[in-house]
């Protein structure tokens, strides 16, 4: 990168970052974090140094726990999900939708479980990366946050193939040609399985 478009990138960077430490709105912590985003890929497409890629995954990072801590901090609306069901907002609540805040629920989700992590133990996470000359991730700190607060992450239990259901099913058949082998359906489905 040259050394004037170095100088652009930490003069807009400086800019997020004052604006970011004002901002008390969701919406435009949001909006932050894209332009960090972008300017990111932009600046690792022309090379970049690591030390200007890893400030702004930083700042990327720093803006979803700001955005976090204010949704933890915010009313909760009840949701699209109680919309869906037929059920009205409390009454007198005021409180927006995620979608009027421009968010999903899935990054509310993550921000929120990144806001949770301790601002000491959020550092020290940050200078293993840096150590290691990586950069931070979300998905990364969400995980992180996920073993600090011991909560389970999803576990995917496998799905029996239709081989295995199939072989199932045949066992589990009272069909006495079955039992006594002359069943071509049976003949025919354990050949599919096999080949």
């Amino acid at each position: 990168m040259k050394r004037g478009t170095d100088d652009a990138v930490v003069v807009r960077f400086s800019r997020f970052r004052q604006e970011l430490q004002k901002s008390t709105d969701v919406g435009e912590i949001h909006l932050l974090r894209d332009k960090a985003q972008a300017l990111r890929t932009l600046v690792r497409r022309q090379g970049a140094c690591y030390d200007v890629l890893f400030d702004l995954a930083k700042f990327k990072l720093d803006a979803e726990r700001r955005a976090g801590q204010l949704l933890l901090a915010m009313e909760k609306a009840g949701g699209e999900a109680n919309l869906m069901r037929g059920k009205e907002p409390p009454p007198g609540s005021d409180a927006p939708l995620l979608a009027e805040l421009g968010i999903s629920k899935y990054d509310s989700s993550r921000w929120q479980h990144e806001a949770l992590v301790p601002e000491d133990q959020y550092q020290d996470w940050l200078s293993s990366f840096r150590e290691d000359r990586q950069e931070p991730t979300s998905i990364a700190l969400v995980k992180h946050s996920r073993d600090i607060q011991g909560t389970p992450r999803k576990i995917r239990v496998a799905k029996p193939t239709m081989g295995e259901l199939v072989r199932k099913a045949l066992q589990e058949c009272s069909c006495r040609e079955l039992k006594d082998g002359s069943c071509w359906l049976a003949q025919r489905l354990e050949e599919i399985i096999d080949a």
